[in-house]
Formats: structure tokens, C-alpha cells, sequence
């Protein structure tokens, strides 16, 4: 959605490193792209992956930075937010300089209108006191996707825990 207009088929590159969604036009060569402008960018989907722009005054999240989210939609007023990043290593050889990009990954829970940053079980915890049990056995029993597949697991422990939650209603 692109200054409140939805566009389909569009053909899109996400630049994780810069945080910048680019839009190939219609019957032109690959290479060629437009940056599209970010305030002006609500949503995309690329990948099967649902993105979201969310600004920092939208959180009180002090270092929470104004950009580009994977939204996974858990349940009602609950949602897992991925922010895609990566670090740049620059290596200079006699040959010349090379650049190494590793991608990493930020989490943010939106739960009851309110954002949370969650990077441990220590943080999950502070949101969620009273599923503390669930969550240790959860990151016991799923210990092994928790080092191979961190997203994936993240996913699985936040609709745990939603599911919980809804049971004891």
C-alpha cells in the first residue's frame, strides 16, 4: 500500500541493509529500480511475508527505530513484530576491499495496544508473568529450533502463549 493506494503484481526488492523498498516498473529491465519513499509506504508483502512501516512515536520503545516490520498477526490485540537487519563487515585485502553482510533480527510484541521488545526468555517473562511455567517448558522442550530456527520459534512460543492466555479467560 503506497500513499493509501493498494498495488498488486507489483514487482518489489526489500534492501534489508538500508532499509529500503525498491519497485521495479512495469516492462522495464531488472536492474532497473525506484526507491520508493518510506513515509509514503504503509505496507508490502514480498516472500509470502507480511511487512509493516511502524514510526517510533508509535511505541515508547526509547531505541526503537522507524522502519520496515514482518508483521505475524498471532491473535486479537497480539502480534509478533521481526525487524530484518544487517551488519556490514568490510575487509581490505591486498585485492581490494570486501564487503560481508550478516543478517540478524530484532523482536517486538504488540500485545493489549502496548509495543514490547523481546530479545530472551527473561524479556518474554516481564511481559507475561503469569505463563512463566509455559514458557520455561516451552523453551526446554523446544530448545533445538530455538538455535536452527529462531523466528520459527518465536512464532510458536508467542501463539503458546496467546492460546494460554485465551484458555484462562
Amino acid at each position: 500500500i503506497y500513499d493509501g493506494q493498494p498495488y498488486f503484481n507489483a514487482k518489489l526488492k526489500y534492501d534489508i541493509y538500508k532499509d529500503q523498498l525498491i519497485l521495479n516498473p512495469p516492462e522495464q529491465p531488472e536492474h532497473i529500480g525506484i526507491n520508493l519513499i518510506q513515509d509514503k509506504t504503509e505496507s508490502f508483502f514480498i516472500y509470502g511475508k507480511n511487512f509493516v512501516k511502524i514510526t517510533k512515536n508509535k511505541t515508547e520503545i526509547p531505541d526503537f527505530t522507524t522502519g520496515y516490520y514482518e508483521l505475524i498477526k498471532i491473535g486479537n490485540n497480539f502480534n509478533l513484530y521481526i525487524k530484518h537487519y544487517k551488519d556490514i563487515l568490510k575487509e581490505i585485502k591486498e585485492e581490494g576491499i570486501f564487503y560481508s553482510f550478516n543478517e540478524k533480527y530484532q523482536y517486538y510484541i504488540e500485545y493489549q495496544g502496548k509495543y514490547y521488545e523481546t530479545n530472551n526468555k527473561t524479556s518474554i517473562v516481564k511481559i507475561f508473568p503469569k505463563n512463566k511455567k509455559e514458557i520455561n517448558a516451552f523453551y526446554q522442550k523446544n530448545r533445538s529450533i530455538s538455535k536452527t530456527d529462531y523466528n520459527l520459534f518465536i512464532n510458536s512460543l508467542m501463539t503458546t502463549i496467546y492460546h494460554s492466555i485465551n484458555n484462562s479467560k
